[in-house]
C-alpha cells in the first residue's frame, strides 16, 4: 500500500484507508510529546517534580479526552443494534 497516496486521499473527497480526524489528532500529539521532549530536554536541571508532573498531566489529560473521542467516533460511526453496552 502506498502510505503517501492515502494521505493525500484522506484530505480530499476519494475514500481512503485512513481516517482524517485520526491523522489530524496523531499529529496534534506528535507536535504536542515533541515540544514536551524539547522542554525536558532543556529544563530538566531547573525543573521541580510538580513542574514535571504538571507537563505531563496535561499530555496524559490530553490523550484521555483523544481516546474518548475516538469511542464517540467509533459508536457514532457503527450504531450498535444491540442496548446493551459491553
Amino acid at each position: 500500500m502506498n502510505y503517501i497516496a492515502e494521505i493525500v486521499k484522506t484530505f480530499s473527497s476519494k475514500s481512503s484507508f485512513f481516517s482524517s480526524k485520526r491523522l489530524e489528532r496523531f499529529a496534534i500529539v506528535a507536535v504536542a510529546l515533541s515540544a514536551n521532549i524539547v522542554y525536558l530536554y532543556f529544563h530538566v536541571k531547573t525543573m521541580s517534580a510538580i513542574d514535571f508532573l504538571l507537563l505531563n498531566a496535561a499530555l496524559f489529560t490530553y490523550a484521555g479526552f483523544n481516546t474518548k473521542q475516538i469511542q464517540k467516533d467509533e459508536k457514532t460511526n457503527n450504531p450498535s443494534t444491540d442496548n446493551n453496552p459491553i
